[in-house]
């Protein structure tokens, strides 16, 4: 009998007091563990430092800092530039519409407009809708004769 295997019988003993409970590790001790162990090391590591290597090190932390920010900014930037890919009130025809709407509105949002010439409140509503994708880019603004 081990009592350091996980067995039911174990189990019961361990219930009772006869066997000391047994010590789970978690990954999360092993990782405080390891950071805590880092972070002494670091420390250690700075105190023997004198004021000028230390302000050497302040400096070059201070560039990665910098430098990470501005790659984390651009990739940002980047993904809303490619989200902002629309930006005007495009007038499609039936045919169009499936291309243009049903499988485009898969990567993103998309309003339609059915609309009449020959209807004045339909004008305005496409110069409205004309401003509108110009303020919302990322949406795609459509117009088709209804």
């Amino acid at each position: 009998m081990n009592p350091e295997e996980d067995t039911e019988w174990n189990d019961i003993l361990r219930k009772h007091g006869i066997l000391p409970q047994q010590i789970k590790i978690t990954q999360n001790d092993i990782y405080d563990s390891a950071v805590a162990k880092a972070q002494e090391e670091e420390s250690e590591r700075l105190e023997k430092l004198d004021l000028d290597e230390l302000a050497e090190l302040e400096d070059e932390e201070d560039d990665q800092v910098l430098a990470q920010y501005r790659q984390q900014r651009l990739a940002e930037i980047k993904a809303q530039v490619d989200k902002e890919r629309f930006g005007e009130l495009m007038h499609i025809s039936e045919p169009d519409y499936k291309r243009q709407v049903t499988e485009a509105s898969r990567d993103s949002w998309i309003v339609v407009h059915l609309f009449r010439d020959s209807i004045p409140e339909c004008k305005l509503m496409n110069r409205f809708l004309g401003e509108l994708a110009q303020q919302y880019r990322a949406t795609k603004f459509v117009k088709i004769i209804s």
